[in-house]
């Protein structure tokens, strides 16, 4: 058994909110708010949903967004990429009904 390390960096971004005392995911949920008004777009509804069909995990839940102009956005799989006996699946929001079709990515023959 291999051993599987990961690490993570705080990005500027990250670090100037701190040094400043702010709360970065707070500056740009306004900032989008703010973005959204002034283009007249508005969230009517936020539901999660069951996305077995979608997902290799049943009850994973998916996020399904209704906007005031009747479109409906929800995380549908794009992208499907493994390696030995790990995975990753990355979602995207995608307008309700389009059809995706993952790509897949297999690291399983790669040295």
């Amino acid at each position: 058994m291999g051993w599987d390390q990961s690490y993570s960096f705080e990005s500027k971004n990250q670090f100037l909110a701190r040094l400043l005392g702010l709360d970065l995911q707070e500056v740009i949920r306004k900032a989008i708010d703010n973005a959204l008004q002034a283009k007249g777009i508005k969230v009517v509804k936020e539901e999660s949903f069951d996305a077995a069909d979608d997902m290799y995990a049943p009850g994973d839940s998916g996020l399904r967004i209704t906007l005031a102009d009747g479109r409906v956005f929800e995380h549908k799989c794009v992208q499907r990429e493994c390696w030995d006996d790990k995975g990753h699946d990355h979602y995207e929001f995608r307008e309700q009904g389009e059809q995706v079709v993952p790509t897949d990515i297999n690291h399983e023959n790669e040295t």
